[in-house]
């Protein structure tokens, strides 16, 4: 993680020569006042991924997709901007996968994400110091619900139309992260219920694609930490959310 904030310090130097000793202390303060558990955690996950990496003799831009998958999704659930930044990382290499996996559904998802992962870069830049961001709760989830299984219904279909691979599975998923992505920039806690359904789905499909092809295990592995990751940080928004309306 040193090596990351070194290395964007550098590269904000070359860009922004008048505030780069600014943006270095931006950038730090992005992973500082972090729990013990966190760090065990992310760095415990981004240890196996490499190892596996190894192991299962994968490309590099698998692993690169594993790696800023998972930092996105700690960084994102504990609520720092910085998470863009490897979310920009993880939507071009993912892109690449599930194309080659022919997952179509992923790759327009992955577009849909580096425009949205940019502005969020935009937002860290203009806000750098701005750590956390109050959390709110939807009244219900019904109609959420409602628009979603409409509208993977409708994508299902164009999905099959190309031959992509698990259209509908792959359509519901995808519709799931891009309704949990808006709630998410709202700061919904209920957006962790919908990427913990689309994560399992995920699981699904990686599961059934790494017994024909042993190398997309490593993806497979990166759903599971997805899963897990969006479990465990729907408790923490929630109990976060709750603290928020006691104080």
């Amino acid at each position: 993680m040193l090596v990351i904030v070194i290395l964007l310090g550098l590269a904000t130097q070359s860009f922004y020569p008048c505030y780069d000793l600014f943006i270095m202390k931006a950038l730090i303060a992005q992973f500082q006042n972090l729990p013990p558990l966190f760090w065990v955690m992310c760095v415990g996950c981004c240890s196996l991924i490499v190892a596996l990496d190894f192991y299962l003799h994968s490309s590099l831009t698998s692993m690169l997709a594993a790696f800023s998958g998972v930092c996105f999704a700690f960084f994102a659930g504990a609520m720092r901007l910085i998470c863009y930044f490897f979310g920009l990382c993880y939507c071009i290499s993912y892109a690449i996968i599930a194309f080659e996996a022919r997952l179509y559904g992923d790759v327009f998802l992955s577009l849909v994400y580096l425009p949205l992962n940019l502005i969020g870069l935009i937002e860290w830049h203009n806000h750098p110091y701005k750590e956390k961001i109050k959390l709110k709760s939807l009244k219900s989830l019904t109609p959420t619900l409602i628009l979603i299984a409409l509208s993977s219904l409708a994508y299902g279909f164009f999905l099959d139309s190309i031959h992509s691979s698990y259209p509908f599975l792959n359509a519901f998923s995808v519709t799931l992260q891009l309704f949990a992505t808006y709630l998410q920039s709202k700061r919904y806690i209920q957006s962790y219920l919908l990427v913990t359904l689309a994560n399992i789905i995920m699981c699904y499909i990686w599961f059934r694609l790494s017994l024909g092809d042993t190398k997309m295990f490593l993806q497979f592995f990166n759903a599971c930490i997805f899963l897990i990751i969006g479990i465990v940080f729907y408790i923490k928004w929630h109990r976060e959310y709750k603290s928020q309306k006691e104080i």
